[in-house]
């Protein structure tokens, strides 16, 4: 792991972009899309939102945000199974934000259960790709689901995780403590960090490195 002025990274990925790319702005209001050769920057325009290239199923795409100086991906749709070049991303009140692959629907955000008249898509300066009502009110941002990097002043909470491959850095509900884990085996959990009691306010914690398992 490495820190930078941008971000933490768990796994820096190398972007493959497509070979031409169309800016929408950083927003796209409901009723709106955007497809595959288009992406949303951040005023900014330090971040970009949109297709990529999918490095684990050659010839797909998957949506993602990256850092567009370095073409790095710090936050991928990880539940979006990869779709062709006639993929859309669309943003509507019945479904939510949603990517439309030759008729075949892969939901991100759904609005079964919440109201998204009048929402919109925005690409903020922090990196945090945000899904907001007219008043600003937050229905979904992706600063909730990291996938394998923490950008600066995002706040990681307990129950996330990131993950990169077959390992995952996550944080107990005991001690908050963070754990280094190995998948698909889930046996042998390592602690190489763990926040000290009666923490100092000048202390940035302890390297006591133990290993335990479950």
């Amino acid at each position: 792991m490495a820190f930078c002025n941008v971000a933490l990274f768990i796994l820096i990925v190398p972007v493959a972009v497509l070979a031409s790319e169309i800016e929408r702005g950083s927003s796209i209001q409901t009723g709106q899309s955007l497809k595959a050769d288009e992406i949303l920057i951040s005023p900014g325009k330090t971040f970009g939102f949109g297709f990529v290239n999918d490095t684990g199923a050659p010839g797909k795409l998957n949506v993602a945000i990256r850092v567009r100086s370095v073409e790095t991906i710090i936050w991928t749709a990880t539940a979006l199974k990869g779709v062709t070049a006639n993929a859309q991303l669309v943003l509507n009140e019945a479904q939510g934000l949603f990517v439309l692959d030759n008729g075949v629907a892969q939901v991100i955000v759904s609005c079964k259960s919440s109201n998204c008249s009048g929402v919109r898509l925005d690409m903020q300066d922090d990196g945090n790709l945000v899904l907001k009502h007219s008043n600003n009110s937050v229905l979904w941002q992706s600063f909730d689901l990291p996938t394998d990097t923490l950008l600066q002043d995002q706040v990681f909470k307990g129950r996330q995780a990131l993950i990169s491959g077959r390992y995952s850095l996550q944080m107990t509900d005991v001690s908050a403590q963070l754990i280094f884990l190995a998948a698909p085996e889930l046996k042998n959990l390592t602690s190489y960090w763990t926040i000290p009691q009666n923490l100092p306010s000048s202390s940035t914690g302890s390297n006591n490195s133990t290993s335990q398992s479950s």
